[in-house]
């Protein structure tokens, strides 16, 4: 779990170092009773509780009240990611693309994506069609698109900036990767294996003993 909150091991290794092993060597030789093996649990539990403390103590917390407040995105930074986005989906092919498509790829509601659309058609940067809510990019639409993506630091005309990353993995297990701009706002979740809720139940029911 530690390993995956954070970009280091550093924590995750710590943690695991506290764990106390219930069977050791000599049990091969000797049968533990049950109370020994009772109290090398309660004895890795206590290890572990106290460097999982350590670690929080140790941990740069971010205060609340200091949090800045997250900035909504804007109509013309959303019409501009849809260009960019039409752009991607149009430029090996003729046919046009329904926008209310490309809404997921963009964390977009439908009513987003088509306000964006008419954003769109109203500077006159997309071709549209009979089917509403089609476009491919016209030269203007394609000439704003290659120097948003040339200059990514400047406003493209009549836009805000727009920063495009490309990234390679070429190896991964268990990790997530998160994009954002200056100001956007990001969230994690966290997968938790049988092993941490084994550890969870197991704490809880050593301490309800003692």
């Amino acid at each position: 779990m530690l390993s995956r909150l954070f970009t280091a091991d550093e924590y995750a290794d710590e943690y695991s170092a506290a764990r106390r092993s219930v069977h050791v060597v000599s049990d091969r030789y000797i049968d533990p009773s049950l109370s020994d093996l009772a109290g090398r649990l309660v004895n890795s539990i206590n290890s572990q509780i106290s460097t999982f403390r350590s670690i929080i103590e140790r941990l740069e917390l971010i205060d609340e009240g200091t949090a800045p407040e997250p900035q909504m995105e804007t109509s013309e930074s959303r019409a501009l990611r849809l260009l960019a986005t039409i752009g991607d989906n149009t430029k090996n092919t003729d046919a046009p693309v329904f926008v209310a498509q490309l809404a997921p790829g963009l964390g977009l509601s439908e009513q987003q994506v088509n306000d964006a659309w008419q954003y769109l058609t109203d500077k006159n940067l997309i071709r549209t069609y009979n089917l509403r809510f089609t476009a491919r990019l016209n030269a203007h639409g394609v000439d704003v698109f290659e120097t948003a993506k040339q200059s990514p630091n400047q406003p493209a005309p009549g836009f805000g900036p727009v920063t495009y990353n490309t990234i390679n993995i070429h190896h991964m297990e268990g990790s997530s990767i998160q994009q954002a701009g200056s100001h956007s706002t990001q969230a994690q979740s966290a997968t938790y294996g049988q092993q941490d809720f084994d550890d969870l139940k197991r704490s809880r029911f050593i301490r309800t003993e003692l």
